[in-house]
Parts: C-alpha cells; structure tokens; sequence
C-alpha cells in the first residue's frame, strides 16, 4: 500500500482458508491493513472508501460504479469470461480500470492507488442507475400492449426485451 493509506480487504465466502490466513498473516504484520471476512452491509465501505479494487461480479461492479468510485477490476476469467467482459467494456467507457489476474502484483495495485486517490469518476453520465423507478412505468406499457403487436415488434427486432402472452409478462 502506498504510504498514508489504509486497507481494508473483504473477503467474502467463497475465499479459501488458506488464502485467508495468509491474509490475516500479513495484516497483522501491517497496523494499516484490516481483513474482513464478512459484513451484511459492504455498500458502507464503499461510500467510505477513496478507491476499490474488486472482482468484476455485476452486483459488486454496479455498486462501486454508483458511488463513483475510482475502481480496479480484477476480473475472474474462469470458467466463464463474463467478468472480463464487462470489465473490458467498462473500462472502454473510461468507468473503470482493469488488471487481469494474471498480472496482478503488488507494485502494480500500489501503483494503481497511488494514481487513484482522489479520481474524479462520472459513472452517471454513462449509465442510469434509476431503472427501479422507471420499472411501473415500463411494466405498465408492455401489459397495456397488445400481444399481436408486441410479437410483430418482437418479430422485427428479432430480440425483445419483453415476451408477453395473454396470462403472463416475463422479462429476458
């Protein structure tokens, strides 16, 4: 870590024990540096935080996008590539910074904080985060509309978002 800076590393389930008690290991070797292995409510830490470094899940990736935080994706790259997808797209979008696993090293996540700090992040220029109140209204226009119509809209674009028949709406 650079000097005059904390750390704080979420662990998360999933994470094998070893690999946690090395990182216990080294935090208590490093008075700035905590490890965490669970807490119910992570979007705390990051409204705190100056900066993230995180896998690239989609939960994880859209919660540190919406509190504009300068980010370092680390996607997982297997079994499925998902993650670096996504970050890659991101990070065309200039939203975030993307390191793959196999480079990750400390001098490089050093590095990358060093330049983070105190970033300047627009993630809502680029994306809208207020789908859940927009959610009524769309429901309301894809019911309102006709199932003919809807499957010949569908039938043109060859991909719809909504699939409706006469008892039920899924979305895709």
């Amino acid at each position: 870590m650079p000097p005059e800076t904390n750390g704080v590393v979420l662990t998360g389930p999933f994470m094998p024990q070893k690999v946690r008690q090395r990182l216990h290991r080294i935090a208590a070797e490093h008075p700035r540096l905590r490890v965490l292995e669970f807490i119910s409510e992570p979007t705390q830490l990051l409204s705190r935080a100056d900066c993230v470094i995180a896998m690239g899940g989609y939960n994880t990736t859209y919660e540190i996008l919406s509190f504009e935080k300068p980010a370092l994706i680390v996607p997982r790259v297997k079994p499925r590539r998902e993650q670096l997808i996504r970050a890659e797209r991101l990070q065309e979008l200039g939203l975030v910074d993307v390191l793959h696993p196999h480079e990750v090293n400390p001098y490089a996540v050093t590095e990358w904080i060093s330049k983070s700090i105190g970033a300047n992040l627009r993630s809502r220029e680029y994306i809208d985060f207020k789908g859940l109140e927009r959610l009524p209204q769309l429901l309301a226009a894809a019911v309102a509309t006709p199932v003919s119509s809807a499957r010949k809209a569908s039938q043109r674009r060859n991909q719809g978002c909504f699939r409706l028949n006469p008892c039920a709406l899924a979305m895709c």
